[in-house]
C-alpha cells in the first residue's frame, strides 16, 4: 500500500487513538509526537517495527522524524522481494530517495517495508538480503568508494543504504550480542560518538545489535534499549516534553514479547 505523506499522517491519528486495522498499516502506533512548526524542519514517517505475523497478529509501529523540508513521499510496509526491487528502482528513477528499509519474516515469506522521499541529495545505493559477511564487505567497499552508511536493518538478513560522503566520521557495529554491544556502546560514547541508527534482532535467547555511530556534532541525544511497549511510550512522552524527537526506533520479539530500542535527539 502506498500513501502520500499527508495521506499517511491523516490516517495515523486514527491508528494511534483507536487502534483501527487498515490494510498495509500497523494497527498499533506506539508513539506519535505532535507536529509543530519550528526552525528545524523534519518529516514524520510511520515506521513498522514488528510485523503482525511475528507478534501474534498485532503489529507495532512508531512515528519517527527524518530531517528535511516538507516533501512528497511514499511508505509501503508489505512488499515481496520482487515488489520491493521494482518499487525501489522505480521510485529512484522518479527522484525519490530510499530513507528506511526493513525486512520481516511473515507467513508469506520475507517481506519488506520501505519509505521513499522525493528530495534532492547525494548519490545513493542500497542492498538487501545480505549475510553478515556480505554486509561487512559491502560497507568496506562503499567506504573506499567515498560512501557512508545512512541506514542499516539487520532483522532478517542485512538491508542497508549508503550515501556519497565521508565514512571516517562514523563507526559501524554489525550483529553484536548484547554484552559485546553494550561494551562497544560505552567505549564509543567515551570517544564522543553517538548512535543514529540501532537495529535489533532476536538470536536465540539474546538480542543482537547492529548500529551506526556518528562523531558527536554537539547534538543532544538519548538512547534507550530493551523496552516494552509501555516503556517506549513513556520514554517518548518524557523526551518530547524535554524538546526531543524520536529519530530512530527498532523492534523485535524476544521470549514471546515485544522488545524495543529508540533514539531521541533535541529538535
Amino acid at each position: 500500500m502506498s500513501l502520500s505523506r499527508r495521506g499517511i499522517l491523516a490516517a495515523a491519528p486514527a491508528l494511534a487513538v483507536a487502534g483501527a486495522a487498515q490494510p498495509g498499516l500497523a494497527k498499533r502506533t506506539l508513539w506519535m509526537p505532535p507536529r509543530t512548526p519550528d526552525a528545524h524542519p523534519a518529516q514524520q514517517f510511520l515506521q513498522l517495527l514488528i510485523h503482525q505475523d511475528e507478534a501474534h497478529g498485532e503489529p507495532f509501529s512508531a512515528m519517527i522524524w527524518v530531517s528535511g523540508p516538507d516533501s512528497a513521499w511514499y511508505a509501503v510496509n508489505s512488499l515481496s522481494k520482487g515488489e520491493y526491487l521494482t518499487s525501489n528502482s522505480g521510485y529512484k528513477r522518479q527522484g525519490y530517495r530510499l530513507r528506511r528499509v526493513s525486512a520481516f519474516q511473515t507467513k508469506e515469506g520475507v517481506e519488506f517495508a520501505g519509505c521513499w522521499e522525493n528530495a534532492k541529495g547525494p548519490d545513493w545505493h542500497s542492498r538487501h538480503s545480505m549475510t553478515h559477511a556480505e554486509f561487512v564487505d559491502a560497507n568496506t567497499q562503499f567506504a573506499a568508494q567515498g560512501y557512508r552508511l545512512a541506514h542499516v536493518d539487520a532483522r532478517v538478513g542485512y538491508a542497508a543504504i549508503w550515501e556519497r560522503g565521508d565514512a571516517s566520521t562514523q563507526r559501524v557495529l554489525a550483529g553484536l550480542p548484547t554484552a559485546q554491544y553494550m561494551q562497544q556502546y560505552s567505549e564509543l560514547n567515551a570517544q564522543d560518538f553517538h548512535p543514529v541508527r540501532i537495529s535489533t534482532a532476536a538470536v536465540g535467547n539474546d538480542t543482537h545489535y547492529s548500529a551506526i555511530f556518528e562523531k558527536n556534532d554537539q547534538t543532544a541525544w538519548r538512547a534507550y534499549h530493551s523496552m516494552d511497549a509501555a516503556q517506549l511510550a513513556q520514554a517518548s512522552s518524557s523526551m518530547t516534553s524535554q524538546g526531543f524527537r524520536m529519530t530512530d526506533a527498532s523492534g523485535h520479539m524476544l521470549h514471546g514479547k515485544p522488545n524495543f530500542t529508540g533514539i531521541w535527539t533535541r529538535a
